[in-house]
């Protein structure tokens, strides 16, 4: 096993130090004697890892209820940061892998769902691809205003009733989308799109694994809406894996 270990030298959007870990793992092959053996080409490594935070988390949020308040109640408690306590693992990191071999994505399809359901959006850190529809659906018995934008342009502003139909949107352009429920001001959540494949949710443990991406160097982008954005290099081996741990903040 060969370790590799390098500075970060990412953004510091919460003016805090951070620091990567990289460890890059090589696999051999044996083969028996006498036997032919055709092995192809795997399409990319697999790149793994976790997102961790170091700190005191905040108490959630307790935002008054304006709207609706017999289904959504008087108050909400909003907690962007959620942090496992065991392996301090932070869920819902955004983690994508950036560098100049992009794969064609024209005709990729799919779908990616954005879905109004018991006051809150789920995902409230959600990713799609550029090519991809998002199906904008209201689980919940009241009406929703879903309003997204991308920086200062308007994506989609719509009314959802109770019941109503489906809302799809194509993705045409990579990019942060902000969303809002104009009705219920307490309501926001983010999709992330790209226009590469290479990219990953943390889960409750802070893990995410990104499969496929080639050999070369790449960098690592780690995005939280709170903490902000840090970035490293990172290089990838031919075979083998590459496991990448993040810090919010450095210990």
């Amino acid at each position: 096993m060969e370790t590799l270990r390098a500075k970060w030298n990412g953004a510091r959007p919460v003016n805090r130090m951070r620091c990567f870990t990289a460890t890059v793992s090589l696999s051999c092959v044996v083969i028996a004697a006498n036997a032919v053996v055709c092995l192809a080409e795997p399409p990319g490594i697999t790149v793994t890892g976790r997102v961790m935070f170091h700190g005191a988390v905040p108490p959630p949020q307790q935002l008054d209820v304006k709207r609706d308040p017999e289904i959504c109640g008087t108050t909400v408690s909003v907690q962007p940061l959620v942090v496992d306590g065991s392996s301090r693992g932070l869920r819902d990191a955004v983690v994508s892998i950036e560098g100049p071999k992009k794969p064609d994505l024209h005709g990729a399809d799919g779908m990616v769902f954005l879905t109004n359901k018991d006051c809150a959006f789920q995902p409230r850190s959600g990713t799609i691809a550029v090519g991809k529809v998002l199906e904008l659906r209201n689980d919940d018995p009241m009406l929703h205003n879903t309003h997204i934008r991308m920086g200062k342009r308007t994506f989609v502003n719509v009314a959802q009733v109770v019941g109503g139909r489906v809302i799809e949107k194509r993705m045409k352009n990579p990019g942060m989308l902000n969303v809002q429920c104009d009705k219920h001001t307490f309501m926001q959540g983010y999709m992330l799109v790209f226009d590469h494949p290479y990219y990953a949710v943390t889960d409750h443990s802070g893990e995410f694994r990104i499969p496929n991406v080639p050999p070369g160097l790449w960098q690592v982008v780690v995005w939280h809406e709170i903490l902000g954005t840090i970035r490293k290099e990172v290089e990838v081996p031919e075979r083998g894996d590459v496991s990448v741990t993040a810090h919010y903040p450095r210990r």
